[in-house]
């Protein structure tokens, strides 16, 4: 349910959010496609429901109690979305695609595979390699991947090449609705295999035929309109006005749900309506009806922007064309999806358009379902066209969502409404856990340490606060580690950084002049030098100093230890050092801001040496700037300290700083996708694949920076559509960091960091393994043992 404000009587106006997005590969990996007869006929799953049988309350000396997040209860992989339903998801199944701690795609993890994190080497086991290889000629990829022998469901059953091509068939049904995007890969026959038309792929519908229908609407799409925006948004809309009718009575919005959702939508499209002795099943109706398609006024009244809908409008309008006009192609009906081949009983390959680094991830980091317990073996015959489900029906499949069966360390003992239980999975293909028992208990995360504290619960992931380290440490008497609580730091995989529009903040028309350069290095100078105090101060260890466009856990991180790096922003207009070694705050303070003026003065400022002030700006400069502050960063920290001290400074040598605390996310990114901000502070999330074109090629959908810069959308392109060997990749994002430094339009400031804490007294602190912000405490949960 979206939170809302009474749009319709207090006429807010809400800004549209914009949604940040996001060649020659060499082969990366042998794979040996050889047959392996090894499979059986699988044996019935006999999962027992709560109903069926008692489960006796597990042994507490062989038990984890572990924290976890919300739960749905939607515990099949290719639908589950809460928090606490993955990580419950992540201990019954296991992935298909292994990935080390820094993120890194192990190939060969089905054979087992070594990888360095920070300069240690951790072995790794998978159910499966990966190779892939691109053809030139065709511009096809090929992703073969095959099975690791002797994996098994937690049932006996061997997990075999029909699994995955089961599970590939549930992910691209055309009434998929989950969260993989498995079908949007460019999969050779996929279009054709959805439509059930071999001629879709050659139908296209153009924006003009789009804004014709729009000016012109027939009857079909008219009802369409009704059906996928004006009824379901009316429908939720009187959900809420029946819950929530009654905080409004003394607002003078009704004495009833029905006056409530009249007053908020009915009457608006007809001021005379009558409400008399209708019941709101009526007044729904009826509100239906005098609405109709007329999607722009339910927008203003729905979000107070008349144009909310218009994306969605505009989407319906194409598929409604394209359906049509595929109707009328006149192909055959298609049975099978081409590019997804069955090579042998393990081993299975995926034929696409094109190449990009992305498609890996997207393709094959899921999770193989088993045939013989949510599909239909009896309707499965892959050289007959029978993938062992209905086409376009997956409600059996969905109808299993509480008695999940995976691959995985555990398996369901028992959901006890509070708790979920779980028990060791014997036929686990790395071994049976240390530990017989978990018990999973869903908990918000404000309760964790205190229930870690107390003994209630031996582990839980919490997300660090100044507060929460403090707490950490006064309880093992000054260390976040000790013979109570053991912490170990992981990265949330996001960092805070300070944006700097170039298409703003220049000198003249070019942005990427020298002078244009100078200006927004004084700036970035200026933002970065106290990050390392101000971060002690409101962060403490639950943050720490970045100095380059992603988080260090990452495979394709620099940081200032590395070979080449350094300090961001810590180098004067000449190229030498501004601080030396052990200066205090008041020392750095005045290095930076004279290496500003340096700055400054380089990009054409003219400087009052004697008044200590910049008096007037160079053609195509200014002397005032605005800095956006978003709601999640809202209140007195790090970020928004920096800004104000920013603020003090330049106000000090003679400009204008302006800050505003933006109180709507989706308002603040409309103010930046429209260039209306010099700068601002936010947080950046670092997926294991690092999605920097949307970012910084100049035709990046979430280009905030305003870069045009040649040399960076050469080196950012050929990234996304370039080698998958990560030797060869890493260089290339390491050459983009430094661009983007010496850019000066971003300021990295603080990566974030979660705690893994365990009871001490309960857990065998020689079995925690090392973890990180892609490696979570389940993948390694079978070599937890307790004391």
């Amino acid at each position: 349910m979206k939170s809302r404000m009474l749009t319709f009587a207090l006429s807010l106006s809400l800004a549209a959010s914009l949604l940040a997005g996001c060649s020659k590969s060499e082969e990366t990996a042998a794979v040996d496609t050889e047959s392996a007869a090894e499979t059986s006929a699988p044996a019935e799953t006999a999962l027992e429901s709560e109903s069926e049988s008692e489960t006796e309350a597990p042994d507490e000396s062989t038990t984890l109690r572990a924290a976890i997040g919300e739960v749905q209860r939607e515990w099949n992989p290719a639908f589950a979305q809460a928090e606490g339903d993955q990580e419950i998801i992540s201990l019954i199944y296991e992935p298909l695609l292994a990935t080390s701690r820094s993120g890194e795609v192990l190939y060969t993890a089905g054979d087992d595979e070594k990888a360095d994190y920070q300069g240690t080497e951790y072995d790794y086991q998978g159910i499966s390699t990966v190779a892939l290889h691109y053809d030139t000629d065709t511009n096809e990829t090929t992703y073969t991947i095959r099975l690791r022998d002797g994996v098994t469901f937690s049932d006996g059953t061997p997990m075999t090449a029909d699994d995955l091509i089961f599970t590939y068939y549930v992910l691209c049904d055309p009434s998929y609705d989950g969260g993989y995007v498995v079908d949007e890969q460019q999969i050779l026959g996929m279009e054709a295999y959805r439509k059930n038309n071999s001629a879709a792929p050659g139908v296209t519908v153009s924006s003009e035929e789009i804004s014709a229908l729009l000016n012109n609407p027939t009857e079909e799409f008219k009802n369409a309109i009704i059906e996928q925006i004006t009824r379901p948004t009316l429908e939720e809309e009187r959900t809420w006005c029946e819950e929530n009718w009654q905080n409004y009575v003394d607002r003078g919005y009704g004495n009833s749900a029905q006056e409530f959702f009249a007053t908020l939508y009915t009457y608006s499209a007809d001021a005379s309506y009558d409400i008399e002795g209708k019941s709101m099943d009526e007044v729904l109706e009826d509100t239906i009806n005098l609405y109709s398609m007329n999607y722009t006024q339910l927008a203003k009244n729905y979000q107070g922007d008349s144009s909310y809908f218009d994306a969605k409008v505009r989407q319906i309008a194409e598929n409604l064309l394209y359906q049509n006009k595929v109707d009328g192609a006149g192909g055959t009906e298609v049975a099978n999806i081409s590019g997804i081949v069955k090579v042998d009983d393990r081993t299975i390959s995926i034929n696409c358009l094109g190449y990009s680094t992305q498609k890996l991830y997207n393709l094959c980091n899921i999770v193989v379902l088993p045939l013989h317990y949510y599909g239909d073996p009896d309707n499965y015959n892959y050289d007959n066209n029978q993938f062992g489900l209905t086409r376009g029906d997956l409600s059996s499949i969905r109808e299993k969502s509480a008695a999940p069966l995976g691959a995985g360390p555990y398996q369901l003992a028992e959901d006890a409404g509070g708790e979920i239980r779980l028990t060791a999975n014997p036929s686990y293909y790395k071994g049976a856990p240390a530990i017989s028992n978990l018990t999973l208990v869903p908990m918000d995360e404000s309760e964790r340490l205190a229930a870690v504290t107390n003994g209630s619960v031996d582990l839980a992931r919490i997300s660090l606060n100044k507060e929460e380290t403090a707490t950490l440490e006064q309880t093992n008497g000054g260390s976040l580690s000790g013979d109570k609580i053991i912490t170990e730091l992981v990265g949330d995989n996001s960092y805070y950084y300070f944006g700097i529009n170039a298409s703003l903040m220049k000198v003249g028309t070019d942005s990427n002049s020298e002078q244009s350069l100078a200006l927004r290095k004084a700036f970035a100078t200026l933002l970065a030098f106290d990050r390392a105090n101000l971060g002690e101060q409101y962060y403490g260890a639950s943050a720490a100093v970045i100095d380059y466009s992603c988080t260090t856990e990452n495979w394709a991180a620099v940081s200032r230890d590395s070979e080449g790096g350094s300090e961001a922003y810590a180098v004067k207009a000449d190229g030498s050092p501004i601080y030396t070694e052990g200066q205090s705050t008041e020392e750095r303070t005045a290095a930076a801001r004279a290496a500003a003026v340096e700055y400054l003065t380089a990009a054409g400022y003219t400087y009052d040496a004697e008044a200590g002030v910049f008096t007037a700006a160079p053609e195509g400069g200014k002397m005032e700037f605005t800095a956006l502050i978003p709601p999640y960063l809202a209140g007195e920290n790090a970020m928004t300290i920096a800004l104000s001290n920013l603020k003090s400074t330049l106000e000090s040598l003679g400009f204008v700083m302006n800050i505003q605390e933006v109180t709507d996310l989706n308002e603040f990114v409309w103010y930046l996708s429209e260039h209306s901000a010099d700068l601002w502070c936010g947080e950046r999330a670092t997926p294991v694949e690092p999605q920097l074109v949307s970012y910084y090629h100049s035709t990046g959908n979430s280009n905030f920076y305003g870069l045009n810069v040649p040399a960076l959308d050469e080196l950012l392109s050929s990234l996304a559509g370039g080698s998958a060997l990560y030797e060869e990749r890493i260089p290339a994002y390491h050459q983009i960091y430094t661009l983007l430094r010496d850019q000066a339009v971003e300021v990295p400031a603080y990566e974030r960091q979660d705690g893994v804490i365990y009871n001490a007294e309960r857990i065998d602190a020689s079995t925690i393994q090392t973890l990180s912000g892609y490696y979570n405490w389940t993948e390694d949960a079978v070599t937890l043992r307790l004391k």
